[in-house]
């Protein structure tokens, strides 16, 4: 029974009665495979004869019976493993007939456990069960040779090029994997076993993307293996079709689609090494095949980059720092060693460090096959501006996720912000630009703050996108139109006379994101015109497309709605994608296809529906179209119990059974005629979706010329949008642009410094006493002289105190509203600063932190007024946890944050200290380490440790002659003898209140004054989180014991100076003194007159031909001008009204941030739509995005400074006198408005009507603070 079983199989031909022997031209190999797959167990079942055992020669098996090939050797084979049962029966292939085979071991050890590594991280069950499939010798991880001209010796072959690269190859509509590959697949992409003998997995062409990226993310990179024609044996060829991973995105099938090819920034590609100087790295971005070096990175710039950017798997090591060559730092102990081994595996080569892009290039060109191709080097300005932030800095002020930190980006930038303009205003504060840059941001934001003209809506697209479509020959119809709409937005800004300004102080921020040199304004706009013609000379415009891709030029009757179907679904991949006049040839022989398809479906199918119809019912008919399978045919159930007859007769012989992919369909019919026709459109349609890859694929290579000017363009988009959005965020919140002060010369040149702060020359007459920053200590302790003008130290560091000075006026923290407590303030040296708990310490630390990075980068801060220095760096250190993983006490890492200040601070840093050895003051905590048994409460050392630590730290910031603040709450440091000439002692404020029972409390106002305090408020703090008073009146009583026990402090417990420092009345120095030049009032004059002003200017309302800005709406406008008054519109004339035109492509400027309009505009069904907002701005936004969708409407806006009563009122008029002239209307429901409520004038200082608000004061709540 089994030998007929095998003989059937065609594995044995039968040689005489009862033998079995193997044909010639048989491996005995694939006889033993299907034994093994069946299992020797069951088939010794049906075992006739158990006399005889098989014997072997020259690679035949003979024998009696059936027991031939079950004898005595597949007894011993029963219970051993798999492979040998494989290599049992790859001996008896020896011979001298034997065919060639490949060697398939790997070349190094390395390698090998490179893959078995990551076998043994597999853990998903089919993964493991495929996993014990494998050969770890062979390098594809395949139990069986690889045969030459197999799909497997195409993969061993690139395997051996890739020793550490997955490969995925195309095997018709599928992408498949074999052996350490597929188990991979199974593990990480989510995809299923396909392979019972050997592991095998694989994914539909369509899911291939989704499947790198899944495969990417962990961390692999993946290389496609394509199909391309057959060779001369009549075999597929196959070549590399690329190297793909998370840095390298897949994207292939974007020029077919209508995708827009979205992917999040790969990270860069990292080398690092050291040099005497500091660390190197060099950052590779692949996409874009550029790279940037940077040198002189202390340990926490890396880090911080690290974070910021991200990194690729593999880091490239230089070998030095992995040796601890001499002068290099110890590896092992290093926050980098640990950083990057978080990231991914490291590499370690050798070779000079300071050639160290050379290295990584090469190393990049043969990880992902670019041998040959070109990678630029971009820009990187490192001189005349401030360090990067670091991350410590950054998580501290929300620029990187923290719990429990508000986000600054989301105070900054509008909550609708896209993702690439929060990511670039990231990067810049991340990055602070060069001083001069920075100047030219701000002065850019003024303008926007101002301007009355409507806004280019950049299209904004990421330049990393556009090249790696572009470079791959991937750019779609829609991402040229995306392009083109780019270029002309920048051609338009460059073009308007109102704009221009604007659009030359960003051309210097746009070179400092891209790195790319010499674009100036006639270069870019060339460039812009000249994108714009090859685009438009090939690509439809998809604003003005109405066809929408489909078939829409040929009439089809409601009966064969589904051959409309059948052409939309084969035209819309390519349709309307290239104008007509390039591929007319190829268009019209479409046209000619689907006419005769047409006229052939009507014809055959035609006349079985007339004849189902004339049967009144009896007989349903009805033509289909499938979309899952593409069939076409006549569905119609009993055609052949009801022949047609007559006329029709000829129509009934000549149909038949339709097919679907091989297999006979029931009750579907049609024609050889139709599937003649439909063949030969299928044909032409592809025909023509070929042609019109190839022209898109042509533009793309006859725009690669003009890759940087592209990246220039969608650089200058983004910029623009992001400081345009920044603008109207901060005109909402009501910021101000701060004052920004280079380094003052001389001190006794008035004349100097006022001209540097803008101010007009004082006389000696008008010059004001200055004040003393802080208050002097007792007997020269602590505080220094309290800021008086000094003569330099031995070392130079500081030739003057108040050379440079942080003034603020009205500072609340960013992520709170007006209506919180301001601060008024001035710093010019180092600032020790006391305060109870709960006071606002670490809230001031942040807030002032976050007002001098943001004036640093051009951009608003939440203040009345500001004079900010050139900071080079921004240091806020606030309190670590401990870090297990490292092995380091908190302690310890407030030292490791200590010693990188120390290390890199510099007179022109800000450094800000937040209580280093962290809690409270040493009795409240020893007093509560009494009633409760917690690991270190009143976190950080011991008290005189710590308070000598702090006093250490004080002394030597000082020297450096930076500019800051140290809080804490180490109390012994007040009365320490310091070597401190510059320090002023500032506090936190209290006052006392009622706590309800008559007893009186102290409480925190939250305002920063001169002077000391030596008060915690930590009990009270302790009821206010809810400990219960019995657990706080023993803290009590023990802090008691403890004051009895030691000597009390020379001071009261509480000395606070209730002068608060103020801009506005600055104090008066002791007499005899010599008073210095007041810099606060002159810079604050300046300040003032340098704001943004009410009023919207009315340049824009006409363009300089003179022709209306908008063609339907000019019926309306003298209706408009009727019902307003004629003012308006003489102001507009002049300058000074308040109308504006919003065109299409457009979006009103900054400056319409609450303020009342009126506006009207035409929807696309031709009605009029007339409404009134306080934010035109949000209002234009909506109505552009409803349906359909993208419509870009044109508007006319009117402001009125009477308030929204006033608008509202306006409004109901105008819907009834535009109705009464017969104008169609969208909106009809407010002209019934009879209630407007009171006008409020502007200048009141209320929200809602306009820009021209009192100097604002905010009054001091009772609000429980987020400290």
């Amino acid at each position: 029974m089994l030998a007929k079983a095998q003989v059937a199989r065609g594995y044995f031909s039968p040689a005489g009665a009862g033998d079995v022997t193997t044909s010639k031209k048989q491996s005995v190999r694939c006889a033993a495979a299907e034994w093994y797959e069946h299992g020797w167990r069951a088939a010794s079942l049906v075992r006739s004869d158990k006399s005889s055992a098989p014997s072997w020669s020259g690679g035949r098996v003979t024998g009696s019976g059936s027991s031939t090939f079950l004898g005595a050797p597949f007894k011993a084979l029963e219970t051993q493993p798999r492979r040998t049962f494989f290599s049992f029966f790859g001996r008896a292939r020896a011979g001298p007939k034997a065919r060639e085979k490949i060697d398939s071991t790997f070349q190094t050890r390395e390698d090998k456990d490179w893959w078995i590594e990551r076998m043994e991280a597999c853990d998903k069950p089919d993964a493991q069960l495929m996993r014990e499939k494998l050969d770890f010798n062979s390098m594809l991880g395949l139990d069986e040779e690889v045969k030459p001209g197999t799909v497997n010796a195409v993969i061993l072959e690139h395997r051996k090029a890739q020793p550490r690269c997955m490969l995925l190859t195309r095997v018709g509509d599928f992408y498949e994997s074999i052996g350490f590959d597929a188990v991979l697949m199974v593990q990480y992409a989510g995809l299923n076993p396909m392979g019972q003998k050997l592991p095998k997995a694989g994914c539909p062409k369509q899911n291939i993307s989704r499947t790198i990226e899944h495969l990417g993310a962990a961390g692999f990179r993946v290389g496609v293996i394509e199909e391309a024609g057959l060779d001369t044996r009549g075999r597929k060829e196959r070549y590399l079709g690329g190297i793909y991973s998370k840095e390298n995105p897949y994207l292939r099938g974007i020029v077919d689609s209508e995708k827009d090819g979205d992917f999040d920034e790969p990270p860069p590609i990292v080398g690092l090494a050291f040099s005497k100087r500091g660390y190197i790295m060099v950052s590779v971005n692949l996409p874009m095949q550029t790279y940037v070096k940077e040198e002189n990175l202390t340990e926490e710039g890396v880090i911080a980059k690290l974070r910021e950017r991200g990194a690729a798997p593999i880091l490239y090591i230089h070998s030095s720092l992995r040796d601890g060559a001499p002068g290099t730092p110890t590896w092992q102990k290093s926050a980098i060693k640990t950083e990057c081994e978080t990231r991914g595996s490291l590499a370690f080569f050798t070779g000079d460090a300071m050639e160290l892009e050379e290295v990584i290039l090469a190393e990049v060109r043969k990880a992902y096959n670019k041998e040959g191709e070109d990678f630029e080097e971009t820009r990187n300005v490192n001189e005349n501006r401030p360090r990067p932030l670091y991350y410590s800095t950054a998580i501290q002020i929300g620029l990187h996720p923290l719990a429990g930190m508000p986000r600054l980006l989301d105070a900054v930038m509008p909550k609708d912000a896209s993702k690439l303009c929060r990511s670039y205003v990231k990067r810049l504060l991340l990055n602070p630009p060069p001083y001069e840059t920075a100047g030219k941001i701000q002065e850019a934001c003024r303008l926007l703050s101002s301007v009355s003209v409507s806004l280019p809506d950049f299209p904004c697209e990421p330049d990393y996108k556009l090249v790696k479509l572009i470079r791959e020959r991937e750019v779609n119809h829609k991402q040229f139109s995306q392009i083109r709409a780019l270029s002309e937005s920048v051609r338009a800004m460059f073009a308007d006379d109102a704009l221009r300004p604007i659009a030359r102080l960003l051309l210097e921020p746009t070179e400092l994101a891209t790195g790319l040199t010499g674009f100036d304004e006639t270069r870019l706009t060339a460039d812009c015109d000249e994108i714009i013609g090859l685009i438009s000379a090939k690509v439809p415009d998809v604003r003005e497309q109405q066809t929408d891709g489909n078939a829409s030029w040929l009439t089809i009757d409601d009966d064969f709605r589904a051959l409309r179907d059948l052409l939309d679904e084969n035209e819309r991949g390519w349709r309307g994608r290239i104008k007509d006049e390039h591929l007319e040839t190829e268009f019209n022989e479409v046209f000619a296809a689907a006419q005769k398809l047409k006229a052939t479906v009507e014809r055959d199918f035609g006349a079985v529906l007339m004849f189902a119809k004339a049967r009144g019912g009896t007989l349903k008919a009805e033509v289909q179209y499938n979309l899952t399978t593409k069939g076409f045919w006549l569905r119609c159930k009993g055609l052949k119990a009801q022949p047609l007859e007559g006329p029709l007769a000829d129509v009934g012989a000549r149909l038949r059974h339709a097919e679907n992919n091989g297999k006979v369909e029931a009750n579907c019919w049609t024609t050889d005629e139709v599937t003649s026709a439909l063949s030969a459109y299928k044909k032409a349609s592809e025909a023509a979706a070929a042609a019109v890859r190839n022209e898109l694929q042509s533009l793309a290579e006859a725009l690669e010329p003009k890759l940087k000017a592209i990246r220039t363009i969608a650089c200058f988009a983004i910029v623009a949008k992001s400081l345009q959005m920044h603008v109207t965020e901060g005109m909402q919140r009501r910021w101000v642009f701060p004052i920004l002060l280079d380094d003052p010369p001389n001190p006794g040149d008035p004349s100097a410094v006022a001209a540097q702060h803008g101010a007009p020359k004082p006389s000696k007459v008008e010059s004001s006493p200055k004040k003393k920053v802080g208050r002097p200590s007792k007997n020269g302790k602590g505080g220094g002289n309290g800021g008086q003008n000094v003569g330099s130290d031995e070392n130079g560091a500081m030739e003057s105190v108040g050379k440079r000075r942080l003034s603020v006026e009205g500072l609340v923290p960013f992520w709170l509203d007006l209506g919180a407590v301001p601060n008024t303030f001035g710093i010019e040296s180092m600032v020790l600063l006391t305060g109870p708990n709960t006071s606002g310490k670490s809230t001031i630390l942040r807030a002032i932190c976050a007002a001098a990075l943001l004036a640093n980068c051009g951009l608003m801060i939440p203040c009345a007024a500001a004079g900010v220095p050139r900071f080079d760096a921004y240091m806020l250190r606030m309190f670590l946890s401990d870090s297990p993983a490292e092995s380091k006490s908190s302690w310890q890492m407030e030292a490791i944050d200590t010693r990188n200040i120390l290390a890199d601070v510099t007179g022109k840093s800000l450094v800000l200290v937040d209580e280093l050895g962290k809690g409270t003051d040493v009795h409240n905590g020893m007093a509560f380490v009494g009633s409760f048994f917690v690991d270190e409460l009143g976190k950080g050392t011991e008290v005189h440790d710590g308070t000598a630590f702090v006093g250490m730290v004080l002394e030597c910031l000082d020297a450096t002659g930076c500019m800051g603040i140290l809080a804490t709450h180490l109390h012994g440091v007040l009365d320490m003898d310091l070597k401190t000439r510059h320090v002023a002692r500032m506090a936190m404020g209290t006052k006392l209140e009622d706590d309800g029972s008559g007893r009186p409390v102290r409480r925190a106002t939250w305002k920063l004054i001169d002077g000391e305090c030596r008060e915690s408020l930590a009990m009270e703090t302790a009821l206010l989180a809810g400990i219960p008073p019995g657990l706080v009146d023993r803290a009590i009583e023990l802090k008691q014991q403890l004051l009895q026990n030691q000597t009390p402090p020379q001071e009261t417990p509480l000395q606070i100076t209730p002068q608060e420092t103020s801009l506005l009345t600055p104090p008066q120095e002791p007499s005899g003194e010599e008073s210095p030049l007041d810099t606060n009032a002159l810079f604050l004059a300046h300040f003032h007159a340098s704001q943004p002003k009410g009023g919207i200017s009315q340049n824009g309302a006409r363009r300089k031909n003179g022709k209306p800005a908008f063609k339907g709406l000019k019926d309306v406008t003298p209706l408009f001008k009727d019902l307003t008054g004629e003012m308006y519109f003489e102001g507009a004339s002049k300058g000074g009204g308040a109308f504006i035109a919003i065109d299409a492509g457009s979006v009103p400027p900054p400056a319409t941030v609450n303020r009342a309009y009126l506006y009207i505009f035409q929807r696309t069904d031709g009605a009029f739509y007339v409404g009134e907002t306080d934010d035109l701005r949000g209002r234009v936004k909506r109505h552009r995005s409803v349906k359909p969708p993208g419509t870009a409407l044109n508007f006319y806006a009117l402001h009125l400074p009477e308030g929204k009563s006033r608008s509202r009122e306006l409004e109901a008029r105008l819907i009834r006198k535009l109705k009464d002239a017969g104008v169609p209307l969208a909106n009809k429901g407010d002209q019934y408005h009879t209630k407007f409520g009171v006008g409020i004038p502007a200048g009141n200082g209320m929200g809602g009507n306009g820009l021209e608000y009192e100097p604002l004061v905010p009054t001091p709540i009772a609000i429980e603070p987020p400290f």
